[in-house]
């Protein structure tokens, strides 16, 4: 538990829950993020002692108020009846699994049972949750290089979601839901119930609740008796480096970057090719061409290779109009809902139909982030003199590959070899957002500001229901890109002299279709985007 109110209020909870003359009122509000955890764990240390529980807002009326108050008092009154017949508190009883859990250090996973296993052990499989984004399967691929039995999960469906809502209250976050289905289910299905299973699960601090993800994961994990499966947790603190060498996180890094270019490139697949069917079956080959040297190939060179031979390939797809010619809008916000197909509701194929690119905002740009809050002594590490060179060092290679592999895609024509530029995008929304306010929702409202009129033409700002860096972007961009959005763009031309309100849209997805009025938002969106678009290539010829 890393939110200081957090660790107050589940202190007093234990406290609480000891005494025996206490009893614990958690007074809450609708929608609040932290408290969907909160309210969880809160129940937990109760375990089997009365509490309450009140959800307050707008609309809540005094008398219901009053009614469950009332209730909660006759409980606790038989409660205590009860614990004096008995002579004891009555406290609960809950069937936990020991622990097995992955040791950084020793880079080993210890089993319920205590013993150590390397990664490369038969026994031990890695699996990646799905997010709808090659990168996972990459990292699939590159841990089997390594002799790891690795797998990703397929994308989630309506059955993932329905167990993961099954096994949460409901008011987590999308991702949690998803994640935390998608395990249950291979759990559920896998057909070697004796492996010692890794599950891939990063983590980070902030206001974010990311970070909750894994010790809600291992404390469902405990509580429900399943031994021998491991969460992985890697922090954003550090770059998510954990105890790898950086010779495996170089690799991560050529991965990611294959992966957000191939993401690039995907959309305008969609819009622009002569036989849409045919193009993608090209770029599905494409990619499990590059999947194959991944684990086959260590060597950089040999994925150079791969990754010209796929360039040129997609190069040969007849396309209806050129990459300039295409209408686009950014895709950006919460960094799980943006990628995965379900989460956003096949979003980018919606648009497509509507002759609409999507430019998905890439997971490089994440990773870019953090090291900058590291290098700006933004986490809860100071980094030291050896650290910080060791960090502009590997900065430095970073680059050079993110330029090797957009250059060398960039050949196909169907994407654009721009460089990821997050101090630019800080910089731009640093008059709105106070940069010590760390997540995303500085990097939400700097692409928008940065990248809309130009090179792009309109904005979605899509996050999980309740999450509340996509509120805070929501409550900003709503604003700013309706009114004197000159002042801080800095953009100007004849194709937006007259331009009163930039195309702007946020959405919130719980993981069911889109309500109506979000769909009439999204057409509305689009109309003003097309509009944009054409006056833009008016002035262009």
């Amino acid at each position: 538990m890393y939110w200081s109110s957090g660790q107050t209020l589940l202190k007093g909870a234990a406290f609480v829950e000891r005494h025996s003359q206490l009893f614990g009122c958690y007074v809450t509000n609708f929608s609040c993020g932290p408290y969907s955890f909160l309210v969880g764990y809160f129940s937990r240390i109760m375990g089997r002692k009365p509490f309450l529980i009140l959800e307050l807002d707008s609309h809540v009326a005094d008398a219901g108020l009053e009614t469950r108050i009332e209730a909660f008092m006759d409980i606790v009154r038989n409660y205590r009846e009860l614990s004096r017949r008995e002579g004891k508190t009555v406290r609960s009883h809950r069937r936990e699994a020991k622990a097995a859990y992955f040791d950084h250090a020793a880079q080993q996973v210890i089993d319920s049972r205590g013993r150590a296993h390397p990664l490369t052990h038969p026994r031990v499989h890695v699996v990646f949750p799905s997010m709808g984004h090659f990168l996972l399967r990459e990292a699939a691929a590159l841990f089997r290089s390594l002799g790891i039995r690795a797998t990703a999960l397929p994308p989630a469906g309506e059955e993932v979601l329905k167990l993961g809502r099954g096994n949460t209250s409901g008011k987590e976050c999308l991702p949690l839901l998803l994640t935390t289905g998608a395990l249950l289910k291979y759990l559920k299905e896998r057909e070697d119930p004796e492996e010692l299973l890794v599950y891939f699960m990063p983590t980070t601090s902030g206001p974010c609740r990311l970070g909750q993800y894994s010790p809600f994961i291992h404390q469902l994990i405990t509580d429900s008796g399943i031994e021998n499966v491991a969460p992985l947790s890697l922090n954003a603190e550090n770059g998510y480096r954990g105890a790898f060498d950086m010779r495996f996180i170089l690799r991560i890094w050529i991965c990611m970057m294959i992966a957000d270019a191939m993401q690039s490139i995907y959309p305008i697949l969609l819009v622009n090719a002569v036989e849409p069917e045919a193009a993608l079956d090209i770029y599905e080959r494409e990619k499990e061409r590059i999947l194959a040297t991944i684990e086959r190939a260590p060597r950089f060179a040999d994925l150079q290779k791969t990754l010209a031979l796929a360039a040129r390939n997609l190069e040969a797809i007849p396309q209806r109009r050129t990459l300039a010619d295409t209408p686009t809008v950014l895709l950006t916000g919460e960094i799980f809902v943006r990628h995965d197909d379900l989460s956003r509701q096949f979003l980018v194929e919606k648009l497509a139909e509507h002759d609409v690119a999507t430019k998905v905002a890439g997971i490089g740009e994440w990773v870019y982030y953090t090291d900058w809050c590291f290098q700006n002594c933004m986490t809860s590490r100071i980094p030291t003199l050896g650290q910080e060179l060791s960090l502009r060092f590997r900065l430095a290679w970073m680059r050079h590959y993110e330029r090797m592999i957009k250059g060398t895609l960039s050949r196909s024509g169907l994407m654009q070899p721009v460089m990821e530029d997050v101090g630019h995008l800080i910089r731009m929304a640093r008059p709105l957002i106070n940069p010590r306010l760390t997540g995303e929702a500085i990097l939400t409202v700097g692409a928008a500001i940065a990248e809309v009129p130009e090179p792009y033409c309109g904005a979605i700002a899509i996050g999980p229901f309740g999450c509340m860096p996509n509120r805070i972007s929501e409550a900003l961009l709503t604003r700013e890109m309706s009114r004197g959005w000159r002042a801080h763009s800095g953009k100007k031309g004849e194709d937006i002299e007259d331009i009163e309100e930039l195309p702007f849209l946020a959405i919130e997805s719980d993981g069911n279709p889109f309500p109506q009025i979000i769909t009439a938002k999204i057409e509305v969106f689009l109309m003003q985007a097309l509009r944009l678009h054409e006056r833009r290539m008016k002035h262009r010829t």
